[in-house]
């Protein structure tokens, strides 16, 4: 199905991968169960935009950023060539390029969280997994909650962006 040039993968009553000028883009709200070894279903949905390989790293906000590879090569790269002191760009380096980790599902369409990465989450039983455009945050579920915002929040923030929708 073709929509204004961009091609929409649907599922459900959601819009979860969309492609546009070949690039992925991903969202939806996901609430899979991390197993007692710490691996987690990911949902179909999002299982082809992820390919054959991608990789789960430290994010922002408490959260843990999984980015497919060609996602990955593009944020590696970005933080690779950024601008600014050395002891700065060294240190982003060491905070997201470091603890990244290459994954792959099993034949459930499982991968393993490592330990470091959980804990750093703080990812227990119930965690969520969202898509934001350019890649996939997994929070431990309560966290997750903390930090929604309201719709009137969410209004004032574009307001203050300059953003109309």
């Amino acid at each position: 199905m073709r929509l204004s040039g961009a091609e929409w993968l649907l599922g459900g009553d959601l819009v979860d991968v969309v492609k546009k000028s070949g690039e992925v883009m991903f969202s939806g709200e996901y609430t899979p169960k991390l197993d007692d070894k710490g691996r987690v279903i990911v949902p179909i949905k999002l299982r082809e935009a992820l390919g054959f390989t991608f990789f789960v790293t430290k994010g922002l906000d408490g959260c843990l950023f999984m980015y497919n590879e060609e996602g990955w090569t593009k944020f590696a790269q970005n933080i690779i060539d950024a601008n600014g002191k050395d002891e700065d760009v060294r240190a982003i380096q060491r905070y997201f390029l470091s603890p990244a980790s290459p994954n792959s599902l099993d034949k459930q369409g499982r991968f393993l969280i490592n330990q470091n990465l959980r804990e750093f989450a703080k990812l227990d039983k119930d965690i969520v997994m969202i898509g934001v455009v350019n890649r996939v945050e997994i929070w431990d579920a309560e966290t997750y909650l903390k930090r929604q915002i309201s719709a009137n929040d969410a209004g004032n923030l574009l307001k203050n962006m300059d953003i109309r929708i």
